[in-house]
């Protein structure tokens, strides 16, 4: 059995939002402000995708980071707020 793979050659906005590590909203923000930012083209009427190619290139241009996140960032298991901390243990 033979089996072909393809990478997509455009992605929808969600899409190339995740390809690039980063919520709809700060793609959007880069979109609006940052004018190295990939550009949508135009692959129909009324559809229009991010070449992987272009989005790969603005990526691997991006500096390196200085500060690196605390390590559990992003951890979905991560206590939140006072009520989620264990009670205190009380010797009687």
């Amino acid at each position: 059995m033979t089996f072909v793979t393809i990478t997509p050659a455009y992605l929808n906005r969600e899409n190339a939002a995740a390809y690039l590590a980063i919520g709809v909203d700060t793609f959007n923000d880069l979109l609006k402000q940052d004018k190295t930012f990939p550009q949508p083209r135009s692959l129909s009427v009324r559809r229009v995708g991010w070449l992987v190619e272009e989005l790969y290139e603005w990526a691997s241009k991006r500096p390196k980071a200085d500060n690196l996140p605390p390590p559990n960032t992003g951890h979905k298991n991560r206590a939140r707020g006072p009520r989620s901390q264990p009670a205190p243990h009380s010797e009687s």
